[in-house]
C-alpha cells in the first residue's frame, strides 16, 4: 500500500437519469420535484449535473452543466412526461457513455419503478461499462418492489460503489439524496501498485474496517 488518504468536499459529477415510462403515471411529478429539490440542495461551486430520462428512449434533457445553471436543470426536470416502456439497462449505459473526463467524485442516480424491457444491454454490459467508467451507480427504487429487478440493483450499486435505495424504505427522495451526497463527498483514496511482472487484470482489493456499525464500499479505478 503506497498511501491512504482522505478525501473530503471533493467536486461532484452527478448524473440524475429519471424513469419517464408509461408505470410511472403519478409518480412523475413527485420525480420531478425531487430532481429539482437535488440540483438546489447539493450542487456547490465546482459541481456539475446532467439530467436524462428514459422510457422507449434516452433523453439528454439537460447537457453537463455548473452550480450557477441551476435554473436550467430545474426547468429540465419540471418537463419530465410518462409515456413508453422502461428500457433501463440501455439507458444505464448510455448515461454512463455522458461522462466526460475530469477529476471530480462521478455518480449516476437511477429513479426507476419496473423491471426493464426491451433493452439490448445486459446486466454484466451495465456493470463493465460503470467499472471502465469509474463510475458510483446509485439506483433509487420506486413503487412496488415485486416489478423491480432488486437483486441486480443492488449488485450493479455495490460493484461500482454506489448503493441501493428504496423510497418506501429508506425516506423520501429529499432524504435519499441527502444520504448520498454525504456518501459521495466523503471517501478515503488508497493507491497501490500491482505487480509489474504479473499479467495485465484488475486485481481484486478487500477493505475492512475494524469499527462496528461502519458500512464500507468500494471501487477499483486502475490508472495507468
Amino acid at each position: 500500500m503506497e498511501r491512504v488518504e482522505p478525501v473530503e468536499d471533493l467536486p461532484l459529477d452527478v448524473a440524475l437519469l429519471l424513469d419517464s415510462s408509461s408505470s410511472m403515471g403519478r409518480r412523475v411529478r413527485a420525480v420531478s420535484a425531487g430532481a429539482a429539490g437535488f440540483f438546489d440542495d447539493v450542487l456547490r461551486p465546482g459541481d456539475r449535473a446532467a439530467l436524462l430520462s428514459f422510457s422507449d428512449d434516452l433523453v439528454l434533457r439537460v447537457p453537463w452543466s455548473g452550480h450557477q445553471e441551476v435554473a436550467q436543470l430545474r426547468a429540465g426536470a419540471g418537463s419530465l412526461r410518462s409515456h413508453g416502456t422502461t428500457r433501463l439497462y440501455d439507458s444505464i449505459v448510455y448515461g454512463l457513455a455522458s461522462f466526460t473526463s475530469g477529476g471530480g467524485r462521478r455518480a449516476l442516480v437511477v429513479l426507476s419503478d419496473g423491471a426493464d424491457t426491451e433493452s439490448d444491454h445486459g446486466l454484466e454490459q451495465v456493470l463493465d461499462a460503470a467499472r471502465r467508467g469509474g463510475v458510483a451507480i446509485f439506483p433509487v427504487a420506486l413503487g412496488e418492489f415485486g416489478t423491480l429487478p432488486t437483486a441486480e440493483l443492488r449488485r450493479l450499486a455495490e460493484e461500482s460503489g454506489g448503493a441501493f435505495f428504496d423510497a418506501s424504505v429508506d425516506g423520501d427522495l429529499g432524504q435519499i439524496f441527502a444520504r448520498i451526497e454525504r456518501l459521495l463527498r466523503t471517501q478515503y483514496r488508497l493507491t497501490f501498485r500491482a505487480d509489474p511482472e504479473g499479467p495485465l487484470r484488475l486485481a481484486p482489493v478487500t477493505v475492512r474496517i475494524d469499527r462496528p456499525g461502519v458500512t464500507v464500499r468500494t471501487v477499483v479505478a486502475p490508472r495507468g
